[in-house]
């Protein structure tokens, strides 16, 4: 075999691999779209190792799940925006997809981390951060979560000072800072929005700004502890 055809071979393999790995992560994509999700978003780590409460949109109250080594968590890498899955004891793993040299955790937190733990991670994402959870038992927290997906375009926000804003409103407010859609859920306590690009922390005081400027505020936890 000369040169010129040795070349050819492995160029011609090369593209068939490339072929191969995008024909399995769009598969993969396709799968996990066709699973049921429900949207949830951080509210706090309430003292039990190996825990953390979520809020969960159709839920009245936060709801607390068990975090246990199976559990699956992913988003979309900083560094090349592929969708990576990882594990919960995978955290602290160098990311595969693109080679950055970044755990895990640090390419779907977006920012540096000290140690790189899940709660690290869950801890550093901007408040209102939508996370897509799969439960045991569809739409049922208390079955166990069996999986996270954070979603950067869309937000769930606990909210205080909204109620009886039209969708109007609603969506004036939302254009506002970025976002395509909005509504009001949950006997409107809570504001769900579509946005056009990721968010991130540099955007989410404009958030909060948006909502005081409608005499709305972000429902925290330490507020809900002080009545």
């Amino acid at each position: 075999m000369n040169t010129r055809t040795a070349t050819t071979t492995g160029i011609l393999a090369a593209i068939f691999a490339v072929g191969v790995l995008s024909a399995a992560r769009v598969e993969a994509q396709a799968d996990k779209a066709k699973a049921p999700t429900t949207l949830t978003t951080f509210w706090s780590f309430p003292g039990p190792a190996n825990s953390m409460t979520l809020v969960v949109a159709g839920q009245p109250q936060p709801v607390t799940v068990a975090i246990n080594s199976d559990l699956s968590f992913g988003g979309v890498c900083a560094h090349c925006t592929l969708n990576q899955p990882f594990k919960a004891n995978e955290t602290k793993m160098m990311c595969k997809p693109c080679g950055c040299g970044k755990t895990n955790a640090v390419c779907i937190a977006w920012k540096d981390l000290k140690q790189s733990t899940w709660e690290e991670m869950i801890g550093s994402f901007p408040v209102g951060i939508a996370m897509k959870a799969t439960f045991n038992t569809q739409g049922d927290p208390a079955s166990g979560l069996k999986s996270l997906w954070v979603d950067r375009r869309t937000l769930l926000v606990p909210v205080d000072g909204m109620v009886g804003k039209t969708p109007a409103e609603v969506n004036v407010f939302v254009k506002a800072i970025g976002g395509v859609k909005g509504e009001l859920v949950d006997g409107d306590k809570r504001l769900v929005i579509n946005l056009k690009s990721e968010w991130d922390a540099d955007q989410a005081p404009k958030l909060e700004k948006a909502l005081a400027k409608m005499g709305a505020k972000i429902v925290r936890p330490e507020a809900v502890a002080q009545k």
